[in-house]
């Protein structure tokens, strides 16, 4: 399986052209994948007043090598992370370590073992392999992107157990589909019970929609595979990774689509209906819940804080009779009913009480290969970090989106100091809820295993 990359000795305008024909999400690019975009103007979104709680955006985000040095230099200070890991100690995730785990790395191609990323690769790579990964001190995941590297992501997270593969097909790659894929994805994830699915998701940047002759059957097609991979993680109660590029309302429409009829006690005899409304409402929740995945990461972020809003709401609907309308889609967000906007004030409040009851559905991930590398204008640099800040501070995830092994802890520290920046919190403190969110957003493969 090959796969091309722009190498260290290109100059600065080829990386600039390559990057800028590429989907803003992931780096593993194969010649033809894409065309060049159309012109694209980032929409505006009912989150433009400026917090005044922020700085606007700085010209760089800290330097990954000096994060990572900052988070490796707390080793054992005020306990940063060592709650962390208290909390979680009998998960089977950290049965093997006696360490305390500073990073957690939720989306990456590892096993790809391709070619450093020409901007990692400057850095020594004593600082870039980092005691993190040697010592067990990082949780990963390697995720797959075609029935080729199945195989390939579950051999490569068989070296720490640490390190955890997830299966997917992911939209660039559905025209290499054989027939019987998915029952050979269920039959490896159910061979892996620490296997999450992913990275699956919908694109319209794929060449296989934008070369189409009926760019509507190519589309359809890209849902089908995407919605059979959730119902699937539904099935199997497995955490996703979801790739969603220019198709927020697609994503949506599949969510509904797979949500369950909340009259679900239609053609029950009167005498028969639970009385107890509570009750009632309790098993419609848990109905909801259980035709979808048990979480579900959205993996490099780069939708809009109106978008982070319309999916937090679709999770509150999930909640029976909370925030719908008569025919079960969600209310329009306004002022009343939106989630309410991150300043530092509740960021604070948040970081010193617990998570909320129920289990969180969305997650946000967001990574420094996709999120800054890649993001060259200021006015997309804003969206981005109001984004950030429109996410409930216990959802946020970060990434390294790298596809060496080298790369993994260089570049998962780059997302904590995006976060750290656009947060404006310290960076062992991102270090450390993130973490504590990648294990919580894990435990759904924990509780699956004490049920099975």
């Amino acid at each position: 399986m090959e796969h091309t990359q722009t190498s260290p000795e290109k100059s600065a305008a080829q990386q600039a052209s390559a990057s800028s024909q590429s989907c803003p999400c992931c780096f593993f690019i194969r010649p033809g994948l894409f065309l060049p975009p159309d012109e694209y103007t980032l929409k505006s979104s009912s989150c433009n007043e400026k917090d005044s709680n922020y700085d606007e955006p700085r010209n760089a985000v800290v330097d990954p090598r000096e994060a990572m040095e900052v988070i490796l230099a707390s080793e054992s200070s005020e306990g940063s992370a060592d709650d962390v890991t208290t909390l979680y100690e009998n998960s089977h995730l950290l049965s093997s370590s006696t360490c305390t785990i500073r990073m957690a790395d939720m989306h990456g191609h590892a096993h790809l073992n391709r070619e450093r990323q020409s901007e990692y690769a400057v850095y020594e790579s004593s600082c870039n392999s980092s005691p993190l990964v040697s010592s067990q001190k990082m949780i990963s995941i390697t995720c797959s992107v075609e029935e080729e590297d199945w195989e390939d992501a579950l051999l490569y997270a068989s070296k720490s157990p640490l390190i955890l593969p997830a299966l997917g097909v992911h939209p660039w790659y559905l025209h290499n589909l054989a027939d019987g894929w998915l029952d050979r994805l269920e039959y490896l994830l159910l061979r892996h019970p620490s296997a999450l699915v992913g990275e699956i998701g919908l694109c319209k940047m794929a060449r296989n929609i934008r070369t189409a002759e009926n760019k509507e059957v190519a589309m359809q097609r890209q849902k089908k595979a995407f919605k059979d991979q959730m119902i699937l993680a539904a099935k199997l109660k497995r955490p996703v990774s979801v790739h969603c590029v220019r198709q927020h309302g697609c994503f949506l429409e599949v969510l509904k689509e797979m949500r369950m009829p909340s009259n679900h006690l239609s053609g029950v005899h009167e005498e028969e209906k639970v009385i107890d409304t509570n009750a009632a409402e309790e098993s419609d929740t848990k109905r909801h819940r259980n035709s979808l995945p048990p979480c579900i990461a959205m993996h490099s972020f780069t939708g809009t804080c109106q978008h982070v809003r319309e999916l937090l709401l679709f999770e509150e609907s999930l909640v029976a009779g909370n925030s719908t309308k008569k025919d079960g889609h969600p209310r329009k967000l306004n002022k009343k009913n939106g989630a309410p906007p991150i300043t530092k004030q509740s960021q604070t409040k948040k970081r010193s009480g617990s998570f909320a009851s129920a289990s969180p559905l969305f997650y946000f991930g967001f990574s420094h290969s996709i999120n800054v590398l890649m993001c060259s204008s200021d006015k997309a640099k804003q969206q981005g970090y109001k984004a950030i800040r429109a996410v409930p501070i216990h959802r946020l995830l970060v990434e390294s989106d790298v596809h060496s092994p080298a790369d993994v802890a260089i570049g998962t520290a780059g997302a904590i100091a995006l976060l750290s920046d656009a947060l404006q919190i310290p960076l062992t403190e991102v270090a450390r809820i993130t973490t504590r969110n990648a294990l919580e957003f894990l435990r759904a493969i924990d509780l699956r295993k004490q049920d099975d």
